[in-house]
């Protein structure tokens, strides 16, 4: 009887960094873990009417993704090639939300020096900031 050995290659280590909600009109950096002298292949799979798409190279270990400007969902995918190993390939999903809508309510118009005067904004929002530009 004669045996022999085979050698099973195994995959790549392929694993996104989440980002698992955001808001239309935003950039975001997804990562992927760092392998030496592993090459990465990244692209968008958009659902529900998003528009994301990749800004700059898709073959780092990072890449930069515009969320587009409609909301629904869209999946990131690397694929992974190292040394040694057998490509693999991984994805996360992401979750665009509509933009907040900015409504400010108040006097629109000239006001006198010296006054005061009452301005509001949206309830809900995580944070505000608020500037005065004019004379």
């Amino acid at each position: 009887v004669q045996l022999s050995a085979t050698a099973i290659t195994p995959p790549a280590t392929c694993s996104i960094t989440p980002i698992d909600l955001i808001c239309a009109n935003s950039v975001v950096n997804y990562q992927a873990q760092v392998i030496t002298g592993a090459t990465y292949e990244w692209s968008v799979i958009n659902f529900d009417e998003a528009t994301a798409s990749i800004t700059g190279s898709n073959t780092g270990s990072s890449v930069s993704v515009n969320s587009g400007s409609t909301p629904g969902y869209y999946d990131v995918y690397v694929t992974v090639t190292a040394p040694n190993t057998v490509a693999n390939t991984c994805n996360v999903t992401t979750t665009v939300n509509p933009s907040p809508v900015c409504s400010i309510v108040g006097i629109d118009g000239p006001v006198c020096p010296s006054s005061s005067n009452d301005f509001t904004a949206p309830d809900g929002m995580d944070t505000y900031s608020w500037s005065i530009a004019g004379n």
